[in-house]
């Protein structure tokens, strides 16, 4: 389908891409460089919720963000501000949360070498790259929206992580035709039969076995839990994931920052069953966690799943479908040991 192009101020093509794309609020303080972006966000009707501080508009973003599960943005205006959220950013880096900045920058003529421009940031892409994994500077007007598309396709396929899109402000109040480019989302790995076979085969006849659940297993509450019930497992959550099982369940340990017992419990583990959790020092103390010779690993990130564990049945799924589909083998292997052993 041919999408008709439009001309309209850079502003504009941003209000109107985020509109298109459901955002129905902002998070943000007005400023010299961004008023034409507030001005046509209001015009949309898009909500602006202002704090006092730009690294106040990240936090309050990032939680919005973990509460609804739905992308949120920040819009600064250049240079200091911009580098203000950056500290909230890395918060949302850390922990997977969708968060997306909006800035101005330097012009596109602007040479960066200290003509005293105001807000004036050498590289300001390059200083939000040390933190973000996908920063885009446009260099139209019309790029604003396909910047847009490509930013929040990546941000909600595979693992979670907040971006940045960068707008030099000679663009943001100049006219140029664009395009609407709707974000795409990519379907998240589906478990594969025989490593789910494979990952049962191993922990169906454990002991002592121990499941450890972090922020990328929010959503697969009843599954993990069931999971549980199956294997006999306790389980313990990352700080990130509390609330992703009952407290007061009898498998539930808890959700741990540092836990003194935890190397005790690994240690004493016959299997652990790791789903969606870094497996990382600032959570589960010390480094590395002692793992016994089976581990089972659900994720969604290849590369993590290489991270703080020999994993010897590395799962690359969605935690929901993986771990519903892990607890359906288990279940069945262990009835049918049960039905062999009772003749």
């Amino acid at each position: 389908m041919r999408m008709d192009q439009t001309t309209i101020t850079g502003g504009a093509h941003l209000a109107r891409a985020l509109q298109a794309e459901g955002i129905t609020r902002v998070f943000g303080i007005p400023g010299t460089h961004n008023l034409e972006i507030f001005a046509q966000l209001s015009a949309a009707g898009i909500d602006i919720v202002s704090p006092r501080h730009e690294q106040g508009a990240g936090y309050m973003a990032d939680g919005a963000a973990r509460v609804t599960g739905e992308v949120q943005v920040i819009v600064t205006t250049t240079g200091p501000a911009a580098l203000n959220a950056l500290t909230a950013l890395l918060q949302s880096f850390t922990d997977s949360v969708p968060v997306l900045l909006i800035t101005p920058g330097m012009p596109l003529t602007h040479p960066g070498r200290g003509n005293g421009l105001l807000h004036e940031v050498r590289n300001q892409s390059a200083a939000l790259s040390a933190v973000l994994t996908e920063v885009m500077r446009v260099t139209s007007p019309g790029e604003v929206s396909l910047a847009v598309g490509q930013t929040l396709s990546a941000m909600r396929s595979g693992r979670i992580r907040p971006a940045a899109i960068e707008i030099p402000l000679d663009l943001i109040e100049i006219a140029g035709p664009g395009t609407l480019h709707p974000s795409l989302a990519r379907a998240l790995p589906a478990p594969v039969a025989s490593e789910i076979e494979a990952a049962a085969e191993a922990i169906a006849s454990s002991q002592r076995p121990l499941i450890i659940a972090g922020a990328g297993a929010h959503g697969a509450g009843a599954e993990v839990a069931a999971l549980a019930e199956s294997l006999g497992a306790g389980i313990v959550l990352s700080s990130n994931a509390k609330g992703l099982v009952d407290d007061r369940a009898e498998t539930t340990i808890g959700a741990v920052g540092v836990l003194e017992l935890l190397p005790e419990l690994t240690s004493d583990a016959d299997a652990v069953i790791a789903i969606g959790t870094e497996l990382a020092p600032s959570d589960f103390w010390p480094d590395p966690l002692p793992l016994p010779d089976t581990v089972v690993r659900i994720d969604i990130d290849e590369v993590q799943m290489l991270t703080n564990a020999t994993v010897t049945h590395p799962i690359l799924a969605a935690a929901k479908n993986a771990t519903a589909a892990l607890n359906e083998q288990v279940s069945a292997l262990r009835t049918e040991s049960a039905t062999a052993a009772a003749r």
